[in-house]
């Protein structure tokens, strides 16, 4: 599971290069339609957790990678 968390810019940026670096070594990515990437101001710690978007996307993700997983090994 790829999780981006930045100040200002270049998330995006920063999670595509991530993901494919990941592609390029034949690795397999199980998720959502797109990453959960966080935004915070930067002015506090704990900005991050103010970014409800980014952490529905992260519990949904979560979420999917698990049922996947669990499939796989056939635990219901």
């Amino acid at each position: 599971m790829v999780i981006v968390i930045g100040r200002r810019y270049a998330h995006t940026t920063v999670a595509t290069q991530i993901l494919l670096n990941i592609l390029l070594n034949e690795m397999i990515v199980v998720g959502s339609g797109f990453l959960p990437l966080f935004y915070g101001l930067g002015k506090f710690p704990g900005d991050v957790n103010f970014d409800t978007e980014g952490i529905e996307a992260l519990k949904q993700n979560l979420k999917r990678t698990l049922e996947w997983h669990f499939a796989k090994k056939g635990v219901k």
